[in-house]
């Protein structure tokens, strides 16, 4: 009796060595560079090599182009699928494009690289190796200005390798399965089928219910723009640097790089079974 409500109790005890870290700023790629105080946040989950995210990816910026950065907010969050083999590296190719390019062109390469998503899928690369099917990739970065050696050395980068491990694990936060998965305002709604006006029959409403919320009818006064994030798919251009930043010639993977978590809780959870433990061997004396 006493061992099975020890191992009860500590089933229901987080384990802090697979916590999520925490990043040092919201996760995912913002498109147009739009406001953090829109009144609607879309969220798009996708794959570079899955074909339905193609399709949400182009009509999810029909919709945030429709209603514009001041009312939609949409960021987008990648999430490999074990399945396709080479996801992960797509991923990967995903982040350092976004580096490299300071943000202006990563929604470019990411429409370039699930238009042409059949080079890497699992059929068409059972015959090539790994490390041909990451020399696409760069052949493929290489039109957006990033240069192939540059590419190459990021790909085992341990720092963009962690910001995609980060970004697959937040996603596994949101229960998210497949791809590609939708949510509007932190509730999971929407499919890759919907036409640009069956998203307007969900997020027009929301615009326009002044039964709680009147603030929600209103255009924000000032767009406030997303913290430490690049202007991404957008001509404005990123805001200077603050007088206490200082900047290097060196890029660095900093603006999306995590602090990864410690083990300081561990002691509370000892202290936790020892209280729980006292009285319960105290009743089988």
């Amino acid at each position: 009796m006493l061992i099975l409500l020890l191992v009860s109790f500590l089933s229901l005890v987080p384990d802090a060595a697979t916590a999520v870290p925490l990043p040092n700023r919201p996760l995912g790629f913002v498109y147009n560079c739009s406001c953090d105080n829109a009144p609607i946040k879309l969220s798009l989950f996708l794959e570079m090599l899955c074909p339905y995210s193609e399709r949400s990816d182009q009509m999810l910026r029909q919709v945030a182009d429709y209603y514009g950065p001041e009312r939609v907010q949409l960021t987008y969050h990648l999430f490999p699928l074990p399945y396709h083999i080479h996801s992960f590296s797509a991923s990967k190719a995903v982040h350092i494009v976004d580096l490299e390019t300071s943000g202006l062109k990563t929604f470019a390469f990411m429409t370039h690289m699930l238009t042409h998503r059949d080079q890497l899928s699992t059929g068409n690369t059972m015959n090539i190796t790994t490390d041909t099917a990451i020399r696409r990739m760069a052949t493929s970065a290489e039109r957006y200005g990033v240069t192939f050696s540059r590419f190459m050395s990021l790909m085992s980068n341990s720092d963009v390798e962690h910001i995609t491990r980060v970004g697959w694990k937040y996603a596994c936060t949101r229960r998210v399965t497949g791809t590609p998965i939708h949510f509007i305002n932190d509730i999971r709604r929407g499919e890759s089928s919907w036409t640009l006006q069956q998203w307007k029959d969900v997020i027009d409403p929301l615009l326009n219910d002044s039964t709680v919320f009147s603030n929600r009818t209103m255009i924000p006064s000032k767009c406030v723009r997303p913290a430490n994030r690049m202007c991404r798919h957008s001509n404005t251009p990123p805001e200077p640097p603050r007088p206490d930043q200082t900047s290097t010639n060196e890029p660095s993977v900093n603006r999306q790089t995590t602090t990864k978590p410690t083990g300081g809780s561990e002691r509370n959870y000892l202290n936790y079974i020892l209280l729980i433990m006292i009285p319960i061997v105290t009743l089988f004396k």
